[in-house]
């Protein structure tokens, strides 16, 4: 019978570094592999090690048998490692997978990073308008802010399975965030190969926020593959111009509705990592501001250019498309070449599609 090896899981939440985390996790392979920890590799280890978005190095349906697979591979391991921001939510609302392997012997090891609130509510926001197709303002965003409140539930959902949680505070650890990964993983803390970009999944400049909201609204979610990420990984270390700004009011119906939630979680978690309310300074608006004045390098525009105007085909890419629809009537059956040339102009929206595999 194979030993049950640890199981550590870096769960994160959004917004609290697991990308940069996760670009040094995947830098660091043969390190950690070293000191006994192994991290499964994954199809998205190429672009974390460039310092590009991804995901990690898990999805949580293959946990159990990817966990199994990687005991078996490596029965010597100390420890066997996984990170997914997704993990946050799909263990509270799934637990069965991880329970099966807490019901099957395995010690399951949780390294969960919070982050103060208003802070991680703006740069969640920000995520929001990148990545996840918003258009509202911050100060509506604010108003559906809940994740203290989430972290709550899963530590309960934890609890009750038997692992064991820990949890830092991003505000605390930020300047020394892969050395800090490294002591929760008790190891030696120059084991974490720094990313090659300073800021992995930088936020926004204000000016690309509202581009963004801007194709959100016109466009589409989607619509972050040629803005968002093409200026976030072709551009990633551009300085920081400030974030977005909300008024008085707003800022004291947050403190008042989530000050509860931090409250709850500060009384189940360590003190030195306890939650803390920001200041209304984080949020507001500096005496300069200007809503209506938008600033873009010309490299942003460069860039902007090129990742759109890639999506654009061509006319002569698109003449054997319209050829071949002209020529079609009601009942057709489609050739292979036919099928190959739809195929052709599917991969001019979504470039990587894989040709047809054609039968000998």
């Amino acid at each position: 019978m194979v030993d049950c090896i640890p199981l550590i899981l870096h769960v994160g939440h959004g917004k609290t570094g697991s990308s940069a985390i996760q670009s040094a996790l995947a830098l660091s392979t043969e390190a950690l592999a070293r000191s006994g920890v192994i991290y499964p590799s994954d199809a998205s280890d190429d672009r974390a090690r460039k310092g590009h978005i991804t995901s990690g190095n898990i999805r949580y349906p293959e946990l159990d048998g990817r966990y199994w697979q990687a005991v078996q591979d490596n029965p010597q391991a100390r420890a066997i490692l996984f990170s997914n921001e997704a993990l946050f939510q799909q263990l509270t609302a799934e637990p069965a997978r991880v329970q099966g392997l807490i019901q099957a012997g395995v010690p399951v090891r949780i390294l969960l990073f919070t982050r103060n609130p208003l802070k991680h509510a703006v740069s969640s926001y920000g995520q929001a308008v990148k990545r996840g197709g918003a258009t509202m303002g911050l100060e509506p965003f604010l108003q559906g802010y809940n994740l203290p409140a989430a972290v709550d539930r899963f530590l309960t959902a934890m609890n009750d399975l038997g692992a064991e949680v820990l949890v830092r505070n991003y505000a605390n650890h930020s300047k020394r965030l892969l050395e800090c990964m490294a002591e929760m993983l008790q190891l030696d803390p120059g084991v974490m190969t720094k990313p090659p970009v300073q800021n992995v999944n930088r936020s926004l400049t204000p000016s690309e926020m509202h581009l963004q909201r801007c194709f959100n609204a016109a466009w589409g979610e989607r619509s972050s593959t040629f803005v968002s990420d093409a200026l976030c990984n072709g551009l990633p270390d551009l300085p920081f111009e400030g974030a977005p700004t909300a008024g008085r009011d707003a800022y004291d119906d947050f403190v008042v509705r989530v000050q509860p939630m931090l409250d709850r979680v500060n009384a189940r978690i360590p003190a030195q990592e306890a939650y803390e309310m920001e200041p209304f300074a984080t949020v507001a608006a500096p005496a300069d501001h200007d809503p209506g004045r938008l600033s873009f390098t010309p490299e942003q525009l460069e860039l902007l250019a090129q990742s759109i105007s890639s999506r654009i085909p061509q006319d002569g890419q698109m003449a054997p498309f319209f050829k071949q629809i002209r020529g079609l009537r009601p009942g057709q059956k489609l050739t292979l070449d036919e099928v190959e040339t739809l195929r052709d102009f599917a991969r001019i929206f979504r470039p990587g599609m894989k040709p047809l595999r054609r039968q000998p």
